[in-house]
This record gives structure tokens, sequence and C-alpha cells, in this order.
């Protein structure tokens, strides 16, 4: 098959290499599984990106615009999932649908998978930030009040992973 620096074609499957998933070992197109999640009733559009998985290495994450008529549900999550099973690949269904009212799109109508893998990105650092911030209880993070405003002081390793992962959020830590 024919090789570029962005383009991938190999026995049929075609995508740019930045979307493809790689998921368990899978090569998995998105073009692929939308294919078949569009063909859904309940389905107006929808997008595909990988999220990234401690056991498969990255898992398929969908958007969906739905049709007018329905209504997101767990349901309607099952149903698509199964639907994607069926009519693609078993093992290459979403394993979560986020129901959108709109997806990003360059001004010539192609959607900006990028932009959803960074949504997901600050999503997961987030749910990080939030998790370290648990530990504020054990001895690696202490609460310390300085001219009346709460700071939280922590030992340097755990410090500079907070410091990388919270760079876009509107979070204060003292440097000790």
């Amino acid at each position: 098959g024919l090789v570029g620096s962005e383009m991938c074609i190999r026995d049929s499957f075609s995508t740019r290499d930045d979307d493809v998933i790689i998921m368990a070992g899978y090569r998995i197109g998105p073009f692929e599984v939308e294919s078949a999640l569009i063909t859904h009733q309940a389905v107006s559009e929808c997008a595909v990106i990988a999220a990234p998985d401690e056991v498969r290495g990255e898992v398929i994450e969908a958007f969906v615009i739905l049709m007018p008529s329905y209504l997101e549900s767990e349901e309607l999550t099952e149903e698509l999932q199964k639907w994607v099973k069926t009519k693609f690949a078993a093992h290459a269904f979403p394993r979560q649908i986020h129901y959108v009212n709109e997806l990003p799109k360059t001004k010539s109508g192609k959607i900006q998978r990028f932009l959803l893998r960074k949504k997901i990105e600050r999503q997961l650092k987030k749910e990080i930030i939030n998790q370290i911030l648990l530990f504020k209880r054990e001895t690696a993070l202490q609460e310390v009040s300085i001219d009346g405003h709460q700071h939280i002081h922590l030992i340097p390793i755990i410090r500079d992973i907070i410091l990388n992962l919270s760079s876009d959020y509107n979070i204060k830590w003292m440097r000790t």
C-alpha cells in the first residue's frame, strides 16, 4: 500500500495516522466506527477518538449528536454500543459515549478530532488533580494558612506532578 507522512493505506484501511486508534494491538479507524454509528436511527452526527486506557493502551470514545426525537440515556448508550458490535466489530465499540449538541468543525465542515482529544485530555488531567487532592489527609499534603488564605503544602515530587498537570486550571500553588 501507499504510506505517507499523514496518510496510511493498507488492505482497504484508510485514515490519518494521528486518528488511528490502537486498542489492545488492534488498529481501528475512526471512520469505520463512525460509519456503523451513523446508521443507527438515533444518531444525527458522530465522531470517534482514542482515549488512554491503562489496560488496552487506548479505547474508543464517541461524541454523538442525537436526532431531535431522542434523549440520552444509559439504555441508548448500551444500544449504540451493541449496534457497533453488530455492525462493525465486537471489540471496536465505544467504551464511552458523550452526547453533545455540536461537533467542532473546520470552515469546510471537517470534524476537528484533535479538539475532542484535547477535551478528553483536560478531563483526565482534572480527574488526576482531584485524585491527588484526595490524598490531602495523608502526610504528603498539608494545608497551611498564610495571610488568611488557605494553601496546600506538598512534598516536592507530588508538587511537581500537580504543577505539570494543573496548567489549565486556576489553581494557586505555594512553592517551597
